[in-house]
């Protein structure tokens, strides 16, 4: 058909942000999902997180980091 080494990317991939950058972005990533939360409009989701122990306020969500990391380790 067609040789697929000719759609292979040879550059070296580069990288934008220093560890430091990513770590930063992280940390406020989950300061957000603390601090702020986010909103879900399905009630069975609110039920579910709240039974994970997240604190539910109307529609809003806060999550807990502790837990986030250990369900992002689980992916």
């Amino acid at each position: 058909l067609f040789d697929a080494a000719v759609w292979k990317n040879r550059l070296q991939p580069y990288d934008i942000l220093s560890p430091e950058d990513v770590e930063a972005i992280h940390g406020q990533a989950m300061t957000i999902l603390e601090e702020i939360g986010i909103d879900f409009l399905h009630p069975r989701a609110r039920d579910l997180l709240s039974g994970a122990g997240m604190k539910v306020e109307d529609d809003r969500v806060r999550f807990d980091r502790g837990w986030v990391l250990e369900m992002a380790a689980k992916t």
